[in-house]
């Protein structure tokens, strides 16, 4: 299966409605500070965007991004995760990896500001053209589900992130794959909590956090030894 071949179906409607203006940057799903009280409520106009602009708030708190790291971001959609940062940080190195050089022509419409410099690379994940210990801060976000070998992207990660660097990571598990999403969302390599563990430690990562955000979503925060 060529590269191409794996981009998710689902993002050839994403980058059309990015290009018709109906889709915003952000292409993943969100995190609402109120859900167990807006369950059940329709959404609001903007809520949906609000609570992804939230979503990358955590995952940057969580990957406890500073002025003048490298941080890269696997699997950057159109580069909303990427943009956040350059909007809020000065001298960083930011480099987006996506295998679909179509989400990469939208990334490459940004513009760095505050001293930063902003790169796009077509790659795969489990085969980062970056040298050993080059990056500070490492993020994924709901992309791991696509990956060929878990395993081989977080060696792939501890290779690449210098010692005490971070990757930040939230995914979909399998449990999230049934009925309408999993129309909407054709996972390539569904998995469970319990697949992750054992291949930390391969990956030389020393300490981690893992919490599960919901029966289907979860986050991850491993520090390299």
């Amino acid at each position: 299966m060529s590269v191409t071949e794996r981009v998710p179906a689902y993002f050839d409607h994403l980058i059309d409605g990015f290009r018709r203006g109906t889709v915003g940057r952000s292409v993943h799903l969100g995190h609402w500070d109120d859900a167990a009280g807006r369950a059940g409520e329709p959404m609001r106009p903007g809520e949906f965007e609000r609570a992804q602009a939230r979503l990358d708030e955590i995952m940057l708190e969580m990957a406890d991004v500073r002025d003048g790291q490298a941080v890269v971001d696997v699997g950057c959609g159109f580069g909303a995760s990427l943009q956040r940062i350059d909007e809020g940080h000065r001298h960083m190195r930011l480099l987006g990896v996506n295998i679909d050089a179509r989400q990469l022509a939208i990334c490459r419409e940004l513009v760095p500001h505050r001293h930063n410099a902003l790169r796009w690379v077509l790659a795969d994940a489990c085969a980062l053209p970056l040298g050993g210990a080059s990056a500070d801060r490492i993020l994924c976000i709901e992309a791991m589900f696509h990956f060929t070998s878990r395993r081989t992207f977080f060696l792939e990660a501890g290779r690449v992130l210098r010692p005490g660097g971070t990757l930040a990571l939230l995914d979909l598990l399998k449990e999230f794959f049934g009925d309408v999403n999993r129309k909407l969302f054709p996972p390539t390599r569904p998995y469970a909590l319990d697949d992750l563990r054992a291949v930390l430690g391969d990956a030389r990562f020393r300490r981690h956090r893992l919490r599960r955000t919901g029966r289907r979503v979860y986050r991850l925060v491993a520090e390299k030894g």
